[in-house]
């Protein structure tokens, strides 16, 4: 008998015991947040840019909510959104998801919008248009073509009579700007009316080109 009471002794002791530190019953975990994730979709830096939150999870739960801020005071909700930047800049965007207890999570993601690349504009004037055989130099000067966005590279003349020069548009010689493409000579050795074309290249790559005819009578 005296045996049978300490077993029972010792087990109410041993109970008490897990109880006290928690041992004795489910263990609980507590409510894990969510997790963001932004997939920015965009073709170069171009201004129209999808925002996927679909990789977004939670461990313990699901998503109810997808909240977005996209750096220029604007504010969309969906899981996958599509948005347009109207002017260029560095925005930061952040994705703020809520579970289904109400736990959030964030992420942000930085996205550059750059302005619309312009293309040079191709202006040239021909000292004379019309000139008698036997003075048939003409002085070609593309000065006036711009680019708005940047500076002109390179250029390439085509006389029409099936000659050509290509080359820089300008360079430095100790520091001093000379013209090479800029300004160039040609010699017609026949009479005839020619179609002269300038085309110039930009920083960028972009063409463009103009025309103007030169009658050598």
């Amino acid at each position: 008998m005296k045996k049978m009471k300490l077993v029972i002794i010792t087990c109410v002791l041993f109970v008490g015991v897990l109880a006290l530190f928690g041992c004795v019953g489910p263990t609980s975990i507590g409510d894990e947040s969510p997790t963001a994730s932004i997939d920015v979709i965009q073709n170069g830096n171009s201004p129209d840019v999808i925002f996927d939150g679909s990789l977004s999870f939670d461990a313990d739960g699901t998503i109810d909510e997808y909240s977005w801020f996209l750096g220029d005071g604007v504010s969309k909700s969906g899981m996958t959104i599509g948005y347009h930047y109207e002017k260029p800049g560095t925005y930061w965007v952040r994705l703020t998801v809520f579970d289904n207890d109400g736990n959030r999570g964030e992420s942000t993601e930085k996205v550059t919008i750059l302005a619309p690349s312009c293309d040079p504009v191709a202006y040239f004037i021909a000292t004379i248009d019309s000139v008698q055989t036997g003075s048939t130099t003409i002085a070609f000067n593309g000065k006036r073509s711009s680019d708005s966005d940047g500076v002109i590279v390179s250029g390439l003349w085509t006389f029409g009579d099936g000659k050509s020069k290509s080359g820089a548009w300008i360079k430095y010689v100790h520091g001093e700007c000379v013209s090479v493409m800029r300004e160039v000579t040609h010699n017609y050795t026949d009479a005839g009316r020619y179609t002269a074309i300038l085309t110039v290249w930009d920083d960028e790559g972009n063409p463009s080109s103009t025309t103007r005819t030169v009658v050598i009578e």
